[in-house]
């Protein structure tokens, strides 16, 4: 299946949810409910569910995000190094 291109608004909301998702669920916790989430990230409700689907899309793409960004980069730097402790 051909990969699913979305436009450039599309996917800035999409960082938004997940920059705000992040955020929120520091301070709340996995109860932070989804509108709080589409209020700080300045969206709708709609764009949430649309983009996401339900609340373990909203927290799976925290997770990918926050992995990618925060350990990731720390796991191949170790990988690299001659002594990875």
């Amino acid at each position: 299946m051909p990969e699913q291109r979305h436009r450039a608004d599309a996917l800035r909301n999409s960082d938004r949810i997940v920059r705000a998702a992040i955020t929120a669920l520091r301070e709340g916790g996995t109860a932070v409910p989804l509108d709080e989430i589409a209020r700080r990230a300045g969206v709708g409700i709609a764009t949430v569910y649309r983009r996401f689907g339900d609340r373990d899309g909203v927290i799976r793409a925290c997770f990918e995000t926050y992995f990618a960004e925060e350990v990731e980069p720390h796991a191949l730097a170790a990988r690299r190094a001659a002594d990875p402790r």
